[in-house]
């Protein structure tokens, strides 16, 4: 009965990827103070059967998770009824920075759609999470147009 009771938990749990940048990446906690991740505190909210996988790294735009393979890492790792965390924005906004630059009207939407059909392609659930809100701050008011397009 234990072992029956087992294969169905197992067959019932699933994986979260998480894709993103800085404010979902893991912290090196010796080093980063204070600072986390939202990524880095998810797992505390969730129960056994799910299992939280973080690629978000500091610094990543939709292009550049694209164009240093990270993508290729999360779209191998993918199983049907897995669920994928997008959060992207604040670095494909940095049109001085070429690594990173994915313009809001264009390369922005298409990685996005990348991401999409391939979570979808390997029977996942892909979840927008995109982009996640700045506290800058003018005049002493929240700038509520920090990330433009």
């Amino acid at each position: 009965m234990i072992s029956l009771l087992t294969t169905l938990a197992l067959a019932a749990s699933f994986t979260i990827h998480l894709m993103g940048d800085s404010t979902c990446a893991e912290k090196d906690l010796p080093r980063a103070g204070e600072e986390r991740g939202w990524g880095m505190m998810l797992p505390n909210f969730l129960d056994g059967g799910v299992k939280v996988v973080n690629y978000a790294q500091n610094g990543r735009s939709t292009k550049s998770f694209i164009d240093l393979g990270l993508w290729e890492s999360v779209y191998g790792s993918i199983r049907e009824g897995d669920y994928v965390f997008i959060q992207f924005g604040h670095n494909d906004a940095k049109a001085d920075d070429p690594a990173r630059y994915a313009p809001a009207w264009g390369a922005y939407q298409d990685n996005l759609r990348t991401f999409i059909d391939g979570v979808r392609e390997k029977g996942g659930t892909p979840v927008l999470l995109t982009p996640i809100a700045r506290r800058w701050f003018k005049d002493g008011k929240l700038d509520r147009n920090c990330h433009t397009d």
